[in-house]
């Protein structure tokens, strides 16, 4: 089902699952300065793998898992795994692996798969993913978690000793040893903490709270190679009863090294707008910040994070609504969205010259709540689902979409 209501004049379109968990968009109407790119043409054919730029691929549905949103996705190198999430009935504990090269699914095993869940995080080790905490079926949060193998398809759980407190919408990045998963809520209760997760050990550790930044949900989180970046987000207060809940972001952050369990905030000096449910990618110097919710609204502006200097570089605006973000490698490449118009259409952002252009193709099915990875060639996107009267409607459908990384030669001669 879908619902809406009115927060400081902007117009909220919300998908809620059966257990209750809801994603949301604000919607507004784009600033009067703010002008959609131009579209980016023409095709490039990438060696071995024959993909052809700026190209659509649609997922095959056989065998794919059961329709569903808040699902997660991690990228193996081989496969995508796609677990959990809900949809118009009881949450799921299923998932899949889907093979790009084959176009195929392969199911994985419930067999001491971790209960049905939805609103988690998960994390590709090398070897295994990591799932954690979530929405229960019955609104019950979770402080448990799985660890599953596809070379062997099974699952071991997490411990849970010194595991964090049971969340949703917090974030968790894989430091190359350890699992960090930070912030969230409970209710209304909102999390400044967190812990590292070592799957060779099966042990917790607690990351310090002593600077760490203030309790938030639906910020983002970033691994650098040596340190988590943690900026944005917010909480909610309650109002006067049945007037609902308004949202009081942040542009504030925090760098954490668990080296030394340590944390150093971020600048707010040249900071974007404070907000929520933005997108984020590092692109191995910098944090690229984009979008998401403010105090008035929806937001396309968006920075560049250096954590070197400890300073930012604006960013040009893009009109665009709760996407799903990817870094390829040179470009932040994103797609849908949900808003008064479920959005099946993206764009391609290249820092180097802050440039951005609209992708083309023939894109799956608008939708918001979806998921995406990156797989060094292609985009994949699944799953999701779209408001339309008198109901919300979930998907298993998906779409690979080429974006591989052009030399100087091959981006001279098509012009891309």
């Amino acid at each position: 089902m879908h619902r809406e209501r009115r927060v400081t004049g902007t117009l909220l379109i919300i998908g809620v699952l059966s257990g209750g968990v809801s994603f949301s968009a604000c919607v507004q109407s784009p600033a009067d300065d703010a002008v959609a790119p131009p579209s980016r043409k023409g095709a490039v054919t990438s060696g071995s793998n024959a993909c052809v730029n700026d190209t659509w691929t649609e997922t095959s549905l056989v065998g794919a898992p059961s329709q569903r949103a808040a699902h997660s996705a991690v990228w193996t190198g081989t496969e995508m795994i796609v677990w959990g999430g809900g949809g118009s009935g009881p949450f799921y504990n299923t998932g899949g692996r889907y093979d790009p090269t084959t176009d195929a699914w392969v199911p994985t095993s419930t067999n001491g798969a971790p209960d049905a869940r939805a609103v988690h995080v998960a994390v590709w080790t090398g070897t295994e993913m990591i799932v954690w905490g979530g929405l229960a079926n019955g609104s019950t949060y979770l402080a448990t978690g799985g660890r599953y193998n596809p070379a062997t398809d099974t699952w071991l759980p997490t411990s849970l000793k010194n595991a964090p407190d049971a969340r949703v919408q917090h974030t968790a990045v894989w430091t190359g040893k350890e699992m960090i998963v930070w912030g969230g809520r409970a209710y209304y209760r909102y999390f400044n903490t967190g812990a590292r997760y070592n799957p060779d050990s099966d042990t917790w550790t607690p990351t310090n709270v002593d600077g760490a930044p203030t309790p938030r949900t639906q910020h983002t989180a970033v691994w650098t190679g040596t340190e988590m970046i943690v900026w944005g987000g917010g909480y909610e207060f309650p109002l006067n009863a049945g007037d609902g809940y308004d949202p009081a972001a942040e542009n504030t952050g925090g760098r954490y090294d668990p080296a030394t369990d340590t944390w150093v905030a971020t600048s707010t000096d040249g900071a974007p707008e404070a907000r929520a449910n933005q997108m984020a990618v590092w692109t191995g110097t910098e944090m690229i910040i984009w979008a998401g919710g403010g105090s008035h609204g929806p937001l396309y502006s968006g920075g560049h994070y250096d954590p070197v200097t400890d300073s930012w570089t604006t960013m040009s605006p893009f009109v665009h609504l709760s996407p799903k973000a990817v870094w390829s490698g040179r470009e932040m490449i994103f797609w849908g969205g949900s808003g008064p118009i479920y959005s099946n259409v993206g764009g391609r952002y290249e820092p180097i010259n802050d440039v951005w252009v609209s992708i083309g193709g023939d894109a799956p099915l608008g939708r918001g709540g979806h998921t995406a990875v990156w797989t060094d060639t292609e985009m994949i996107v699944w799953g999701g689902g779209y408001a339309q009267e008198p109901g919300y409607y979930y998907l298993n459908t998906g779409g690979r979409y080429c974006a591989f990384v052009l030399t100087n030669r091959q981006r001279a001669s098509t012009g891309l």
